[in-house]
């Protein structure tokens, strides 16, 4: 118990000074503050998922699923809030446009200007908010990681002589990256190798994303073209080719 208090308390020191050291510049520079608020969500989940996934010295009370749980929903219920301030800030911009106002005048009930107006125009935020929300969970998974706290738990060996460093349980990328850290420069292949693989996915679906953005601004130009075409009557088109025909004719009359 003595060592776990020992460890729990480096750890809230290090993350604190972590904290200090990589926010503050950001609130300084001016960048926006969700940006620092990230940062802290990081490592304010090491703190909570520390008595969750270090072994004491007994073992563990629950099993591996139980840990994968509450280990999911505490992730979560940090990140919950954050998500759905920046959808709710969204929302209370398209929430205050003309069309919406008019729908709202006409009597259009609030599922009615969700589903006909706010999710059409969010669909797309929406998407991409959650392929960063992705990312930013590799991210956590890989800071849990260095910080010894790994999906499912962290095996621990408390002998004092002969004892191993802290293990994975599930094997998992993060867990064989945290664990393998510390030969980077003797066996550099075994933390690379899951650090390759988090790249690559990262770099996945970052390309993703940007993908679906660029088609989809592809699609609304068509569509916007499209529909310009089809709103103008062929009558209207054909008067304005003859108005047109009848001035450059008068043009080069008086030309000559």
């Amino acid at each position: 118990m003595k060592d776990f208090s020992n460890r729990l308390l480096q750890l809230i020191c290090a993350i604190i000074g972590i904290i200090l050291i990589s926010g503050l510049p950001i609130l300084i520079e001016g960048v926006q503050s969700h940006t620092f608020l990230f940062t802290f969500t990081y490592y304010l989940d090491a703190i909570i998922l520390m008595p969750v996934l270090w072994m004491p010295q007994d073992g563990f009370s629950n099993s591996l699923l139980e840990r994968i749980i509450i280990e999911v929903v505490i992730l979560a219920m940090l990140t919950v809030p954050i998500v759905a301030s920046l959808i709710s800030n969204e929302a209370a911009i398209l929430y205050e446009k003309e069309y919406i106002l008019a729908s709202r005048t006409l009597g259009a009930s609030k599922f009615r200007i969700i589903r006909k107006h706010l999710f059409p125009q969010l669909r797309e935020k929406l998407f991409v908010l959650y392929g960063q929300q992705i990312l930013e969970t590799l991210i956590v998974f890989a800071h849990l990681g260095l910080l010894d706290l790994f999906l499912g738990g962290t095996k621990v060996n408390y002998s004092p002589m002969f004892g191993d460093p802290p293990m994975s349980i599930s094997f998992e990328w993060a867990g064989l990256f945290g664990s393998t850290f510390g030969y980077l420069q003797g066996a550099p292949w075994l933390p690379l190798g899951p650090a390759i693989c988090f790249a690559l996915v990262i770099l996945s679906i970052a390309a993703m994303i940007e993908g679906y953005s660029r088609a989809s601004v592809v699609t609304k130009s068509l569509d916007r073209k499209l529909s310009n075409r089809k709103d103008i009557p062929e009558d209207v088109v054909a008067w304005n080719q003859q108005q047109l025909k009848e001035k450059m004719i008068l043009l080069k009359e008086k030309t000559r």
